[in-house]
């Protein structure tokens, strides 16, 4: 369940960063 939680949040960084 964490590398879910690690990949979701890797995700949600990446989304700010292209939406930046």
């Amino acid at each position: 369940m964490l590398t879910i939680t690690s990949y979701f949040g890797f995700l949600l960084v990446a989304l700010t960063i292209t939406s930046a």
